[in-house]
């Protein structure tokens, strides 16, 4: 799960980066590049379900597909060249932050859980 979330997060990086520029120069490459971005948040919000409707745990299930949900919305919100100007704002905006400290409450809360429950070697 943490590698979905980690490699998602440098792609998007990079990917963000080069399609401002290729915005920048308009015509196809902006349109292009506007749907790589959405394309990339779509997959990664996919990644997220995957991991979702692999999870044993109730509310690690439960914020997992919160934020796929999050990432699918976020995914509705670019639409045009100027929006990959906000694209980072998008994923720092509130809904995405709420469910991923929710994602990382639950792990927290998985882990806890998993330890107390392990019998310890005498």
């Amino acid at each position: 799960m943490k590698q979905v979330i980690t490699d998602k997060t440098v792609e998007f990086s990079n990917k963000l980066v080069a399609a401002l520029s290729d915005a920048s120069s308009g015509g196809t490459k902006a349109s292009q590049a506007v749907q790589q971005i959405k394309q990339l948040l779509t997959d990664w919000a996919a990644g997220l379900r995957q991991q979702a409707d692999t999870a044993v745990e109730p509310n690690l299930k439960a914020a997992l597909t919160t934020e796929a949900a999050a990432f699918e919305q976020a995914a509705t919100k670019i639409n045009t060249a100027a929006d990959l100007q906000n694209a980072g704002a998008v994923l720092s905006g509130s809904d995405v932050t709420n469910a991923g400290e929710k994602v990382q409450q639950a792990c927290g809360d998985f882990w806890v859980a998993d330890l107390t429950a392990s019998p310890t070697a005498s």
